[in-house]
């Protein structure tokens, strides 16, 4: 599902090994840093081999080209879920009206404030796809981010993985 121009590694290879941590066989790491800046395109090209479901879990969320994605995956049938900080949903070429307009389900998640008033942020930046694959990292779904910032960004098969993630 993800296209030639993305670099697949093994798992083993791409990291360190360690014989203290416990390897799932089914664990299959899919994507790793590219000498270009691909990781949009690589989030991308996951949501749209999605077949049954689509959660994102976003702090920031601009980018273009992944609403379109996610659109497209609704328009296939595909259950698709997007949680966005109550506040970044209101932000300049913010996606969450245009996802809202389209018929994507967006739920906008105010945490409160602290008892010394502080507002409580909506931090993640992870998505999981068919309960199956975890996409996460620093990355928040903008064109600056993908086009200018340092960030990181995993895309790892681990149902197990994608459990935990669901279950928060």
């Amino acid at each position: 599902f993800l296209g030639t121009a993305h670099t697949l590694a093994n798992f083993e290879t791409a990291f360190y090994r360690s014989e203290n941590l416990e390897k799932d066989p089914t664990d299959v790491y899919l994507w790793r840093f590219p000498i270009r800046r691909l990781e949009a395109e690589a989030i991308r090209d996951v949501i749209n081999a999605a077949k049954g479901e689509v959660v994102v879990a976003m702090f920031t969320f601009t980018n273009r080209d992944l609403g379109e994605a996610l659109i497209r995956a609704h328009h296939r049938g595909v259950d698709v879920r997007v949680l966005v900080d109550d506040e970044q949903a209101d932000i300049r070429y913010s996606q969450a009206s245009t996802l809202v307009e389209r018929g994507v389900n967006l739920i906008r998640v105010d945490l409160g404030s602290t008892g010394n008033g502080q507002d409580v942020r909506y931090h993640n930046k992870f998505a999981v796809i068919d309960r199956e694959i975890v996409i996460s990292g620093s990355f928040n779904w903008t064109q600056q981010a993908d086009d200018e910032n340092f960030e990181n960004l995993l895309i790892l098969k681990s149902p197990k993985l994608a459990k935990l993630y669901l279950d928060k």
